[in-house]
């Protein structure tokens, strides 16, 4: 088995004949998006669920976060 942690969802696959061991990805951003959706779905405030946050806190939950727009509108 094989395995990986990913930001982005991968823009290749891998094909071929040989036999291959079982790979998993763990996809950062997929999570992030499955958040915003539970957040919208539960009609859940982001601002009092997140509580305090300080500027780097922020910084790091802005960068390349598909929903940051939801956490800080």
């Amino acid at each position: 088995m094989s395995g990986g942690i990913l930001w982005y969802p991968p823009k290749i696959q891998i094909s071929g004949s040989a036999p291959r061991l079982p790979h998993y990805e763990f996809c950062v951003t997929n999570l992030d998006q499955l958040i915003g959706e539970l957040i919208r779905l539960c009609l859940i405030n982001p601002a009092g669920y997140m509580g305090y946050r300080n500027e780097h806190v922020v910084k790091v939950l802005r960068q390349d976060n598909p929903i940051d727009k939801m956490l800080f509108p």
